[in-house]
């Protein structure tokens, strides 16, 4: 069976010779749209990618609310006749983290609050909760906007020959798919997924451009830049010559198909730079086929701003802590894991702390009931993830960036071979991680590991330091 690594390459050979970037419809050149979620569907179908489990709904009604009396605030949010030029536009994630009493973004807080420049931050809401008390005054929610054109669409074209040109794409997508890998999404996935990105395009862009027209930003960082809405703001900032930069928010491997193109390939919606948060970050972007001197090693400054000056080490006597990450694609897999050593790991004189991934908390007891009895300690974010890096002894996930946080902290790292796993790969090859494959293995493996913590070098190397000073001569370098 192939590797995800191989089937990567094998996806990148296969959009080049069947030309399914050039294919279009109604326009839209869907297939920039596509490439990510068709190889997801493709691995996970292989079994190289754990399922997404069933998320908390969406809580739009719910949201509201609760956060009625916030109303005016949210809603002078979503007044885009506020928006007027500023040197700045950043494309934000909807993830927020509580700081001080306040949820803000974790990618871009610590950087608006030290910008030498003005700026506009568009963003949605996460899942209907609107981060009102971020402290922030330069920002719009794009929700409405959004829906407006991307329904509006829609109800133009629905009924229209258009709709039957996408099924016969989507079969015919299907088809080369099938012939390759031996799987694919189906069909009917297809061409939703084709209708979708015609709607976006199509519905959605033409507001980008009136966004665009009333910021006329001079840079625009974009936190991920394969995000559908953020795909066709950055197609329609292209045409008007704005630069776009990405700010690096989770890990980047050879198998993240986000950051692949095939040899001397360029993406119309992949960024002119790419802003890590390291130096080995720099090195694994060399596919997007951008000279090094666009992917400059800048930092994470919520990650330096949050961590302490130094890990102070655990007494000899305290109990030794294994840190489990879970994840909402591969946290069925890796608790059952999980649970099975944990008898032996406490024989052993450790505890375990099984961290939730915030998007599965919602039913993570239906989904994962042997970890009830198992002596494993349940964490769900009421203890914030660096708190519980202080903590641990050793870490353990599968493909989480929250590892490479740990390793910040000095956390002896441990990856269990479970589908997903390879795109840590390289962590394993650099020294800085084991794999473990089976509970047994684990065990033996905490006990080696309790005595090895990360040397700074090499914590430097994944983090670079001073990110708010890097970061602003960056934009200083830009905007001049």
């Amino acid at each position: 069976m192939a590797t995800l690594s191989e089937n990567a390459e094998h996806f990148l050979a296969l959009e080049e010779r069947e030309g399914l970037w050039d294919r279009s419809l109604a326009g839209c050149g869907y297939w920039q749209y596509l490439r990510v979620p068709v190889f997801y569907d493709i691995a996970t179908q292989c079994g190289q990618l754990g399922k997404l489990q069933n998320l908390e709904p969406k809580r739009y009604v719910a949201e509201g609310v609760r956060q009625v009396k916030d109303l005016g605030r949210i809603l002078r949010r979503y007044d885009h006749t506020r928006v007027t030029p500023a040197d700045l536009l950043f494309l934000n994630h909807t993830r927020h983290y509580p700081l001080e009493q306040r949820l803000v973004s974790p990618y871009t807080h610590f950087l608006l609050e030290d910008l030498p420049a003005t700026y506009w931050d568009f963003q949605f809401s996460d899942r209907g909760l609107h981060h009102v008390n971020d402290g922030l005054e330069r920002v719009l929610y794009l929700d409405a906007l959004y829906q407006s054109g991307y329904k509006a669409y829609a109800l133009l074209w629905r009924w229209r020959s258009l709709r039957g040109e996408i099924r016969k794409s989507a079969i015919q997508l299907e088809r080369t798919l099938r012939a390759e890998f031996g799987v694919s999404g189906g069909a009917p996935r297809l061409d939703r997924l084709i209708w979708n990105a015609v709607r976006v395009h199509n519905g959605w862009g033409p507001l980008c451009d009136r966004l665009l027209e009333r910021a006329r930003p001079r840079l625009i960082v974009n936190v991920v830049h394969y995000s559908w809405p953020w795909i066709a703001f950055t197609l329609r900032a292209r045409q008007k010559g704005i630069p776009v930069a990405e700010l690096q928010h989770g890990a980047v491997s050879a198998e993240h198909i986000a950051y692949r193109l095939a040899s001397g390939r360029s993406s119309p919606s992949a960024p002119d730079y790419f802003l890590s948060f390291g130096k080995y970050w720099s090195e694994r972007v060399s596919a997007l086929n951008l000279p090094a001197q666009r992917t400059p090693a800048i930092g994470f400054a919520w990650l330096e701003a949050r961590r302490p000056p130094a890990r102070q080490p655990r007494a000899a006597h305290s109990q030794k802590m294994l840190l489990v990450l879970s994840q909402s694609s591969i946290g069925v897999e890796l608790s059952r894991f999980v649970a099975l050593a944990a008898p032996r790991l406490r024989e052993l004189g450790w505890s375990i702390v099984y961290r939730l991934h915030p998007g599965e908390t919602h039913g993570w007891s239906e989904r994962m009931p042997w970890l009830l009895g198992a002596g494993v300690s349940i964490c769900q974010s009421e203890v914030s993830l660096y708190e519980r890096f202080s903590e641990a002894t050793a870490q353990l996930g599968v493909y989480s960036t929250a590892l490479y946080e740990g390793l910040a902290f000095g956390l002896p790292t441990l990856i269990a071979r479970l589908p997903g796993s390879d795109a840590l790969a390289d962590l394993v090859d650099v020294g800085v991680a084991h794999f473990v494959s089976t509970p047994e293995e684990l065990a033996a493996a905490v006990s080696r590991a309790a005595s090895s913590p990360l040397p700074l070098a090499d914590v430097e190397r994944f983090w670079e330091p001073a990110a708010t000073r890097n970061f602003r001569s960056f934009v200083r370098t830009r905007l001049g």
